[in-house]
């Protein structure tokens, strides 16, 4: 027989879960709200905490019907506002407990509530199309997603006849940009393919193309952009337009000239900023994003950018010295710390400092906190139902 606890609800800890508390014991509950009182089921019984899951008639799915099994969503049990609030909160307690700067407030913007997700992988198993259940292996059919642009509907449709037809294991990717849909399926072993996607307008299978064009495009600011399979790109396009909006007039309240554009992608920042510096150099390590890069800027007539495929850490040190402002937009993990080490060793006027994930910010920020100081943040809801949130900091030399 499972063990039960009887929880009272009061808080949310970094990742939406409902934290009650209890002789002295935490007790972790995701997709409840606060002040939610019942009795759940124990899954996992640790010395100090336990984290128990709410009976499933109790879980309001806010219009979702997967939310208690999916692990895509942490947040559907809140309001939108309850939700930004929360996001507010968990960056200004991480910056107090891991950088010890106290900000009484931080703006957000929510440019969008649903359906933005422009990329998403789906996993193919026994004839059924699905997302693994949180926390497991275990595969989770779904008929549809909110959080995906709605141009991937028809596509999730024909992956569902084409699983029910095939009945193998593959992982599907789709990405759509500007109306158009890219489809890339990977398996352990080849097939003969049949194909049954008209509806998409590049095709892939084993990273192959076998229709359309081997990247999609994307408009933004005027630019057009092109973006190949592999490469990164913002999954939240509305998000990145108001993220890029700010990272403009971050730049311009501080005048920066020349550039250094660290884990730049497919060039989007370093090409929207052109025309307001100087110079800018980009640095990626994946190779098809440096070659869209480049040829994004050719295309776009812009000369006064330029990009060099390298992993960050190992190209610092070779990197010219007569820059004055950097902008890094690294992984979830953060700063390494030779190329901290190269940013508080060099004098930069300002760094630009764009994170998705609150914890790795708050921690790189301290350990700059000698040659740096933050001066300015603000958030931007890029992700939307889930515990994420993008951050943009300016960082000032001190």
């Amino acid at each position: 027989m499972k063990e039960k606890v009887e929880v009272c609800i009061t808080d949310y800890d970094y990742f939406g879960r409902g934290i009650s508390k209890k002789n002295g014991k935490i007790c972790f509950v995701s997709k409840v709200p606060i002040g939610y009182q019942g009795v759940c089921d124990v899954i996992i019984s640790k010395k100090n905490f336990l984290v128990a899951r709410p009976p499933l008639q109790e879980v309001n799915p806010r219009t979702c019907p997967y939310f208690f099994m999916c692990g895509g969503c942490q947040l559907r049990q809140m309001s939108r506002t309850e939700e930004l609030q929360f996001k507010q909160n968990k960056v200004a307690s991480l910056l107090k407990r891991n950088a010890n700067i106290e900000l009484k407030t931080i703006p957000i913007s929510a440019p969008t509530e649903e359906y933005y997700r422009n990329k998403v992988t789906f996993h193919l198993e026994r004839g059924k199309v699905g997302y693994y259940q949180e926390a497991s292996n275990e595969l989770l059919p779904i008929e549809k997603c909110r959080l995906l642009t709605k141009e991937m509907e028809p596509v999730l449709a024909a992956l569902k006849c084409f699983a029910e037809k095939n009945k193998r294991s593959m992982t599907a990717m789709i990405r759509t940009l500007q109306n158009k849909t890219m489809l890339s399926i990977l398996e352990e072993k080849d097939h003969v393919f049949v194909d049954s996607f008209p509806m998409v307008d590049s095709l892939y299978y084993q990273n192959k193309l076998l229709k359309g064009q081997p990247a999609l495009e994307m408009e933004i600011f005027g630019i057009h952009f092109q973006i190949s399979k592999n490469a990164f790109f913002q999954v939240n396009c509305k998000g990145m337009e108001v993220l890029y909006q700010k990272a403009i007039a971050f730049l311009q309240e501080i005048n920066a000239s020349k550039v250094l554009d660290l884990y730049c992608g497919v060039g989007t920042i370093s090409l929207v900023i052109a025309k307001y510096v100087d110079k800018v150099l980009g640095v990626e390590v994946i190779q098809d994003a440096v070659d869209d890069a480049k040829k994004n800027a050719s295309r776009n007539h812009i000369n006064n950018v330029s990009f060099e495929c390298s992993r960050v850490e190992d190209i610092v040190d070779f990197l010219p010295k007569d820059y004055d402002t950097v902008i890094v937009d690294p992984p979830r993990k953060g700063l390494d710390p030779k190329t901290k080490k190269f940013l508080s060793q060099h004098s930069f006027k300002a760094i630009l400092y764009i994170s998705c994930d609150a914890a790795t910010l708050a921690r790189d920020i301290k350990d700059l906190n000698d040659s740096y100081s933050l001066k300015k943040i603000e958030l931007v809801d890029m992700f939307p139902k889930t515990y994420h949130v993008e951050s943009i900091c300016l960082l000032r030399r001190k």
